[in-house]
């Protein structure tokens, strides 16, 4: 709305306005509302009309559309008349505690209608909450400052420590940030998620645990101080609030919680730095709603404004970033300032030149990437000279830290200002300066002279500046990587990740065999590598008979796998090569897969596409596996391409397969060598409850009728091709010819064997599944879940189906055995099922009992 003035406003003046509106609260609707989810009944923000601000630029009158806030500060005098079962809280201190009760006063309130009177000072909004089921539970920090918590009876068990545990919060934000400069500070179970506000914080509060609240508590809190009492433009900088909140948030929760010293905020900068990976990362200071998509606002503010910080300390050094924190506080307290004033400030504070760094960081999206020659050095008389080069990759300039580690373990650190700063921070006096760097050079050389041995150097090994590829960060050699024995893969942001282990085997057939696996992961996955080798020296079988060159071959089995990214960008082009023998079957696969929707964008179905090749060979008699499984001798050589659309639990994929050995006209069931196939499936959600739901899943597919064994259809499970890649299941399924181990694809009827009607060229299948998802205490029991299923399916002989009750349990899921499931392929897809088919179709195909009958059914459940 736009009133035009009688006469201008002029310095020193004032005036007042007058309106009178009414509004209809709706529903909770994203921060505002009544009867939220958690059942609050009143979250009322952005609940008036709201003064725009006028600033240097003139008026601001951009509107609220869902992201960010700007506003002029003001004194806020409100009156809220409501009944009297309502406890509020909101912005400001309550004028009338007498009057009103409810843990404000000492009395207790009378009369059915209270009239709440609530005054804040040098807030630019006005926030409040109601419910008739509040708790209201107090606190005063060390400074004297009152603290309220409001919060739903019924969740006692977490809000019930927050009174021991806000005031250390508010403690530490002042004195790392500044003191709280406000009289009393709310925290409300109310809203939709976690929301600040002068004085008051919403934030959802259906949790188990007090720990689960503090994250949220510390975050939202951290606001009073960035967009609270310095009012910076959100709209325009939300890197200023936001940014400078999850510093903040960082801090606290690391000092306070975990006991940390300097808490890492690398977390920020790999959200950038895959932002860039994914194509939508957008400068910082773009507009808050003009950022393109929600990831790439979301990365600029929280990230990108944690970044500033984090950089800052590093280029003026960590002591006077602190400093400039407590000054920014000082003097913008209760004003508006904007990043040039963040820059004169930090300028002031350290006496450093810093345009460039502001300019190159919040208003480009320039690439920042150093890299390091091999050192060398030759000994001489005053110690080893060292000549090492340094080289500027992107277009963004900054000074460098470089450590030197020496052979006696020691370091030497060296820092090279940019020549733009005009100077150098300030650095321990064991620290050797260098020239500055001028930006206009690609290079530089270090010449240097050390006292012992140098083993390698290392660009900034503490990760505080963000570096598109720190990999290129360290001289050559064996430093480059992290290896280690017996644990999981981890992806560090500055070496190469290698792990290795070793482990015994069993195969029923093989017998006892010993095996060794090397992992290998590059940052942010651009490389894998997964390789592993299984000897079974020790026969379990007489009937394994070593005859020739490929009976003895097949004693030993391999695993290869190669990913690499190829495009500049993730999910571009991902290429994946693996080479795998196993049980007398070796398979060759050569994939590239497209992601063609941005992962950013959430808004649209993830579509994917794949292209590639495979060959698969048998290169002994009875291989893998025994019973009832037939697998083509022949080099069966296919090319297919896969497409996939999936939204949450919607899905559909569809194959196809061509090529295959050349047999004109089989005349046994080995010579069936075709790969020419074509197959949809599909996946929906048809109902949901609170700890239920119902997934329908359907599968149709057709192919010539010489198609390979080991690709044929089969109700109720992957084709043998798909059961073979699963290293669970392969693995289950070989430790005892006894015991009969399925494979369960999720779709049509599990209780027909292999072979006969189950299997065959084409196939029509569907299945529902009720599943039950119950909420188990022990962790022993916290993977385990339930499902009611039915199937039908027609592969070729009649209508096959079946219903019953079934039991799974994800191994994946049991915390205790998280080290080991990131070691072993076979632990990662042991998602274990014991099904009971109570009722079949056709139980002469089952075990000839009757249609309606006790059976069971143990396998492993593969991906639909």
């Amino acid at each position: 709305m736009k009133v035009k003035l009688d006469k201008a406003i002029l310095p020193g003046q004032s005036t007042v306005f007058e309106m009178n509106f009414r509004s209809q609260i709706p529903l909770q609707t994203r921060r505002s509302g009544r009867d939220s989810n958690e059942g609050v009944d009143f979250s009322m923000s952005q609940w008036y009309p709201k003064m725009a601000n006028y600033d240097q630029r003139g008026w601001y009158a951009r509107p609220y559309i869902g992201r960010e806030f700007y506003a002029p500060f003001g004194t806020f005098d409100v009156k809220i008349s409501m009944p009297k079962a309502y406890v509020l809280g909101g912005t400001g201190v309550v004028q009338n505690p007498d009057e009103v009760g409810h843990g404000y006063g000492a009395k207790q309130a009378f009369g059915d209608t209270l009239k709440w009177h609530f005054k804040a000072e040098n807030v630019h909004d006005f926030a409040w909450v109601a419910d008739t089921d509040y708790a209201h539970d107090t606190a005063i920090t060390s400074g004297g400052k009152k603290i309220h918590i409001l919060y739903l009876k019924q969740n006692v068990q977490a809000w019930g420590g927050m009174k021991e545990v806000a005031p250390k919060i508010l403690d530490k934000l002042s004195e790392l940030f500044g003191d709280y400069g406000y009289p009393q500070f709310t925290i409300a179970q109310a809203g939709d998620g976690g929301m600040e506000y002068p004085m008051i914080i919403f934030i959802t509060g259906s949790r188990g645990s007090l720990q689960s609240l503090l994250g949220v508590t510390i975050h939202e809190g951290a606001h009073e101080w960035f967009y609270g009492m310095m009012g910076s433009n959100e709209m325009d900088y939300a890197w200023m609030d936001e940014g400078f909140t999850s510093y903040a948030t960082t801090e606290v929760a690391g000092k306070l919680l975990r006991n940390q010293i300097d808490p890492s905020h690398a977390g920020a900068f790999g959200g950038i730095l895959m932002a860039r990976k994914y194509g939508f990362y957008e400068p910082l200071s773009t507009p808050s709603d003009w950022f393109a998509t929600n990831s790439g606002y979301s990365t600029a503010a929280y990230s990108g404004g944690q970044m500033i910080a984090e950089m800052l300390g590093y280029v003026i050094s960590p002591e006077l970033r602190d400093k400039w924190f407590l000054e920014y506080y000082k003097k913008f307290r209760f004003r508006h300032p904007e990043p040039h004033d963040l820059e004169l400030l930090a300028e002031k504070v350290s006496g450093l030149q810093l345009d460039w760094f502001f300019d190159q960081w919040t208003l480009r999206n320039w690439k920042n990437d150093y890299t390091i020659s091999k050192l060398s050095y030759n000994k001489t008389e005053k110690g080893y000279e060292t000549v090492i080069k340094l080289k500027r990759l992107g277009r963004a300039a900054m000074p460098i830290d470089l450590q030197f580690v020496l052979e006696d373990g020691s370091n030497q650190w060296v820092n090279i200002p940019l020549s733009e700063m005009m100077g150098h921070k300030p650095v321990p006096s064991e620290w050797k300066v260098l020239p500055a760097w001028g930006w206009t050079s690609p290079e530089y050389t270090v010449t240097i002279a050390l006292p012992q041995k140098p083993l390698y150097a290392e660009i900034d090994p503490f990760g505080l500046m963000l570096d598109e590829n720190r990999l290129n960060n360290i001289s050559k050699g064996k430093y480059a990587y992290v290896t280690k024995f017996m644990n999981p893969l981890q992806n560090y942001s500055n070496r190469y990740s290698r792990v290795w282990s070793l482990y015994p085997a069993y195969n029923s057939r093989m017998g006892i065999g010993f095996g060794a696996q090397i992992k290998g992961i590059a940052p942010f996955g651009d490389d894998l590598l997964n390789t592993q080798m299984t000897l079974y020296p020790i026969l379990g079988s007489y009937d394994y008979q070593i005859n020739n060159l490929s009976d003895a071959l097949a004693l030993l089995n391999y695993d290869f796998l190669y990913e690499k990214e190829l495009g500049e960008r993730v999910g571009d082009w991902r290429a994946k090569l693996s080479f795998d023998s196993d049980q007398g079957i070796v398979e060759d696969r050569l994939f590239v897969t497209r992601n063609l929707t941005p992962s950013w964008d959430r808004n649209k179905p993830k579509r994917i596409l794949s292209v590639g090749f495979t060959h698969n060979d048998r290169i002994i008699e009875n291989a893998y596996p025994n019973k009832g499984y037939i697998w083509s001798d022949k080099n069966v050589l296919s090319g297919m391409v896969l497409y996939r659309v999936s939204r949450g639990d919607k899905l559909i994929e569809a194959l196809v397969e061509f090529g295959g050995a050349s047999i004109d006209k089989p005349q046994f069931l080995s010579d069936y060598n075709s790969a020419n196939r074509f197959s949809v499936k599909a996946q929906r959600r048809l109902l949901t409850g609170k700890q239920k739901s119902v997934l329908a899943r359907v599968q149709a597919g057709i192919g010539v009728r010489n198609l390979a064994p080991q690709k044929r259809f089969i109700a109720g499970s992957p084709d043998l091709e798909n059961q073979w890649r699963s290293d669970a299941y392969r693995t289950l399924s070989s430790l005892s010819a006894i015991t009969e181990v399925k494979a369960f694809s999720g779709v049509g009827p599990v209780s027909y064997g292999i072979g006969g009607p189950n299997e065959g060229y084409y196939i029509l299948a569907g299945s529902l599944l009720w599943e039950l998802t119950p909420k188990f205490k022990p962790a022993l029991l916290a993977p385990l879940t339930a499902n009611v299923f039915a199937g039908m399916a027609t592969v070729g002989d009649g209508l096959l189906g079946d219903a019953g009750l079934a039991l799974n349990y994800n191994l994946v899921s049991l915390a205790s055995l998280q080290r080991w499931v990131g070691q072993s392929d076979v632990l990662a897809g042991m998602n274990l099922s014991l099904k009971f088919p109570f009722f079949v179709t056709m139980p002469r195909h089952v075990d000839g009992k009757n249609r309606f009958a006790f059976r069971y059914l143990f396998g492993v459940e593969h991906a639909f």
